[in-house]
C-alpha cells in the first residue's frame, strides 16, 4: 500500500457518493448529524427526497440501512469512485457576528490507532449504548456512512481554481468538495496536515470502527475510518449548554451552597460566557453566576484526563447544576 511521507496514517479512498444525474440537486439528499434530527425533521427530509441520507444515518433499523445501501447502488443512486482520492472541503456558514465564515479541510481515511499511541486523541467519554448502536449500523451497512470530525495542527488546503466537483447547502451551510487524485497531487494535499489529531466529534463512530477492526484483525480497509480534518485555527468553539429541569428538592440557595464546595461562585449583572478552561456560566432563579472550579480539583496530568469530562463538569453533574461548558 502506498504511504505518504509525514502522514503515514492518512490514505485516499474510493468514495461511495450520490450521483447528481440520478438524484438531482444534492441539497435535497444531505442530512444533519443523526443525533440532532427530530422525528418532524426526519419526515421533512424524506419528503424532500426519498434518497435523503437520513434514511441511512438514522434508519428505522440497521438492517434497513443495509438494504437501502445495496438497493441505491443497484439503482445508480450511489456510485463508487473509479480511483482512490482525497477530497478538499470548504464549508461556508453564518458567523456569530452576522457575517460569513469559511473553513477548509480535507476528507480522507485515517488509520485506527490506540489513544495511548498519541496520534489520535479523544476529548470526551463514550457510552456503551451509543457505541453498540453505531456498531450495529456499521455491521449492517458494511460502510462508514459519516466521517469522524478531527482537528490538526497544520494548515488549510489550497483549493483548485475551478468549480467544485460536488456542492450542497443545508441549513445555511454550503459544503463544496473537490476531488484530488494521483500520487503527486494527493501528496501535496496531505503535506498540509501536521501534528496529532484531536477528535472533535464522532467518538462513538470511531469506537465502533475500532471494534470492527479488532474483531476482523489483519490489514485492510477495516483498519481505517472515514475522517474530515480541519486545522485547529479555523475552528469556532461555541458554548455547550445544559438545562436543568428541576433542582431535585433543593432551593436555589441550597444549590449555590453546594456548588461553593467545588467552585468559586461569583454573581454577575450580565450574562456569563466562559472565558477560559474550567470556567462556567450559570443562570439560576433569574440571576447569572460565574463558576470557576477550585484549582485543587483540576488534574495536572494531561494523559490522565484523556477520555474524561472536565473536572468541573463532573462536579456540576454531582451537584445538579445547570451550566455552560467551558471553552476548550
Amino acid at each position: 500500500m502506498v504511504t505518504w511521507p509525514g502522514v503515514p496514517h492518512l490514505k485516499p479512498f474510493r468514495a461511495l457518493r450520490y450521483d447528481p444525474g440520478t438524484v438531482g440537486p444534492l441539497d435535497a439528499v444531505v442530512s444533519p448529524p443523526h443525533d440532532v434530527v427530530t422525528p418532524d425533521r426526519r419526515e421533512a427530509l424524506v419528503t424532500a427526497s426519498p434518497y435523503n441520507a437520513v434514511r441511512l444515518l438514522d434508519p428505522e433499523t440497521p438492517a434497513e440501512a443495509g438494504r437501502l445501501l445495496a438497493l441505491w447502488q443497484e439503482e445508480g443512486v450511489l456510485v463508487r469512485e473509479a480511483e482512490p482520492a482525497v477530497w478538499l472541503l470548504e464549508e461556508t456558514f453564518p458567523g456569530l457576528d452576522g457575517g460569513t465564515r469559511t473553513r477548509r479541510g480535507l476528507v480522507a481515511r485515517l488509520e485506527l490507532t490506540p489513544y495511548a499511541d498519541g496520534q489520535v486523541l479523544p476529548h470526551e467519554r463514550t457510552f456503551e449504548r451509543q457505541k453498540d448502536a453505531r456498531l450495529e449500523l456499521l455491521r449492517a451497512a458494511r460502510t462508514k456512512l459519516s466521517p469522524v470530525f478531527l482537528v490538526h495542527e497544520g494548515r488549510s488546503p489550497t483549493l483548485p481554481d475551478r468549480a467544485p466537483d460536488m456542492e450542497a447547502t443545508l441549513d445555511g451551510v454550503t459544503s463544496s468538495l473537490w476531488r484530488v487524485t494521483g500520487r503527486d497531487a494527493i501528496a501535496v494535499a496531505l503535506a498540509r496536515i501536521e501534528g496529532r489529531f484531536l477528535i472533535a466529534d464522532g467518538h462513538h463512530r470511531s469506537a465502533a470502527a475500532a471494534r470492527v477492526a479488532a474483531a476482523r484483525k489483519g490489514e485492510g480497509s477495516h483498519t481505517y475510518f472515514l475522517s474530515v480534518i480541519f486545522p485547529e485555527r479555523e475552528m469556532t468553539i461555541l458554548d455547550y449548554n445544559r438545562v436543568l429541569k428541576d433542582l431535585n428538592g433543593r432551593s436555589p440557595e441550597q444549590l449555590l451552597a453546594e456548588l461553593a464546595k467545588n467552585f468559586t461562585v461569583t454573581p454577575s449583572d450580565a450574562p456569563v460566557r466562559p472565558a477560559s478552561a474550567h470556567e462556567y456560566g450559570m443562570y439560576l432563579a433569574g440571576h447569572w453566576y460565574r463558576l470557576v472550579i477550585r484549582p485543587e480539583l483540576v488534574p495536572t496530568d494531561p494523559i490522565g484526563r484523556r477520555g474524561h469530562r472536565p473536572a468541573g463538569a463532573r462536579a456540576l453533574q454531582r451537584r445538579g447544576g445547570a451550566c455552560a461548558r467551558p471553552r476548550a
